[in-house]
Order: C-alpha cells, then sequence, then structure tokens
C-alpha cells in the first residue's frame, strides 16, 4: 500500500474500526499490504497516545474507548443531540426506525437513529456507516435532488459490493431500466424490499429530500 504515514495511521483505524474483536499483527500487514514491521511500528504508536491497545489475551489489536469518546464530543458539539427527541417522537408515531444521515461531500453517514419497532423483526444498524444510497430511503431521497448523471456516478461508487447482496429493487436497477426515480419536490421517499436477500420483511424510512 503506498501513501503517507498520515494515510497509513488512517487505514489502520479504518481497519480495525470495522472489527471489534480485534485483529493480528499479521492480519494487518496483509490487509494494508505494508511490510509487518512498518505495521507493528503504526500501532506501537497508536498504542502511545491511546488510540489502539493490545489485547494481552490474544494479542490481537483493538482501537480503545479514545476515538469513540471523541467521536461523540464532536456529535454533542454539533447538536446532533438536539434532534435526538425529534427522531424519538417519529420512530414512536411510525412504528419505524429513524436515522439521521449528515451529507458531506459524496457520502451519507447515518449519526443519530431512534429505534420505534416494538415487535416481530427488527432492523438496527450501527451508526457511522456510510449510508449504501442505492437501496435505503435517505439514499434514494438525496439521489432524487441529484441529476442522473450525479446520481449514477455516486451509486456506481458505492457498487462494489456483490449484486447479491443488494435488495430486489435497488435504485442501480431502477435508474438503469429508465424506472422514474422519485421527484425531488415529494419530500420524501419510501423503499420496500431493499434488505439483503435472505432478510425476512420490509425496510421503510423517510428523509427529507434536501
Amino acid at each position: 500500500m503506498a501513501g503517507s504515514q498520515i494515510e497509513r495511521v488512517f487505514s489502520v483505524l479504518e481497519r480495525l474500526t470495522a472489527d471489534p474483536r480485534g485483529l493480528p499483527l499479521q492480519t494487518l500487514a496483509e490487509q494494508l499490504e505494508i511490510p509487518k514491521s512498518a505495521t507493528h511500528r503504526l500501532l506501537a504508536e497508536l498504542i502511545r497516545l491511546g488510540y489502539v491497545r493490545q489485547n494481552p489475551d490474544n494479542l490481537r489489536y483493538q482501537l480503545s474507548t479514545r476515538l469513540v469518546a471523541m467521536g461523540f464530543r464532536y456529535l454533542s458539539a454539533s447538536g446532533a443531540d438536539i434532534v435526538q427527541p425529534v427522531l424519538d417522537r417519529l420512530a414512536v408515531e411510525s412504528g419505524e426506525l429513524v436515522r439521521l444521515g449528515v451529507i458531506e461531500g459524496e457520502r451519507q453517514t447515518w449519526i443519530a437513529k431512534s429505534q420505534g419497532a416494538r415487535s416481530g423483526l427488527r432492523y438496527d444498524p450501527d451508526m457511522g456507516r456510510e449510508a449504501p444510497l442505492f437501496y435505503t430511503a435517505s439514499g434514494h431521497a438525496w439521489l432524487a435532488t441529484l441529476s442522473d448523471a450525479e446520481a449514477l456516478s455516486l451509486v456506481e461508487r458505492q457498487a462494489a459490493e456483490p449484486r447479491r447482496t443488494w435488495g430486489q429493487r435497488s435504485a442501480l436497477e431502477h435508474r438503469t431500466a429508465g424506472a422514474p426515480a422519485p421527484g425531488p419536490g415529494a419530500g420524501l421517499c419510501l423503499g420496500r424490499r431493499k434488505l439483503r436477500r435472505g432478510h425476512l420483511g420490509d425496510r421503510r424510512g423517510g428523509a427529507p429530500s434536501h
């Protein structure tokens, strides 16, 4: 893996974020495609700074709570916690999972949620995830505000996942098939049957179109 030292550091943090159980040194080095010795030096420095710890039982490297605490402090300072009562009220009224997504550049990230479902199958994804634009209602609502070229560009960037993991009626299928997309004046988007194959039930949600 080429790139600056800073790029390598953030790549290590992103890999560890994806696996809370931690990763062995060899696995990290192979995934990042950098020498084992260089990976060890990066991890040693991150441990010294308090962002990574090594589990004494299995020697796997894991994120510490320091990085998590930084994220919570940032969200609190940005005012995300102010909208939580609104999310809670909407979740209760709709009986559905409600999420708040923030758009930065070409990404929409979920930063807050409220679960309104009280029975049956409940879908409760992790926060901090980049929203899949091609099968979520919030993703569809954002895409509807863009031109076809812009929307397709964003969807194709995320289309690295195997096709079998998409829902039965993904946004990419609709766009490329020429099916009408939700109009930007609708103010919300409703998505049905967008879960991965093998999951039961429907996922529905609404999001502002701007």
